[in-house]
């Protein structure tokens, strides 16, 4: 499949809980989130190619999930970190689990819409955290 043609998606896993037993700090997230997935190597054109848009998936500290769209993926987690978003002001701490890349914005928005979905939250739930 061409990645031209086709939709870019890096899906990186941050945060592991189950079954796995580590734990790392929002910075050592933050890191891993640009150093792995901001850019990918495109053959076509022999260039790095910029994945802007993110979609990311919060456990806040209750136990509940936040998903989110953003094309800045650090300053939208700052502003969570620092209960300025109204869903999770008050379920600090939380931990970064899932973040996925996207060069299209409407494709990274249909994703998060599909993962507030009734079979979203169950893929979410079986494959992604």
């Amino acid at each position: 499949m061409n990645t031209s043609q086709t939709q870019i998606n890096k899906t990186v896993g941050l945060r592991r809980t189950k079954g796995h037993g580590q734990q790392s700090t929002f910075s050592e997230a933050l890191s891993a989130a640009k150093s792995e997935g901001e850019s990918l190597y495109s053959p076509q054109n022999k260039s790095i190619m910029t994945l802007p848009y993110a979609v990311y998936i919060l456990k806040c500290a209750n136990g509940q999930y936040y998903t989110g769209f953003s094309a800045n993926l650090e300053k939208r987690l700052n502003a969570h970190q620092n209960g300025e978003v109204h869903f999770t002001k008050d379920k600090l701490p939380f931990q970064l689990v899932h973040v996925s890349y996207f060069v299209d914005k409407k494709k990274a928005y249909d994703f998060e819409r599909y993962l507030k979905s009734g079979s979203g939250i169950a893929f979410r739930n079986k494959r992604l955290v």
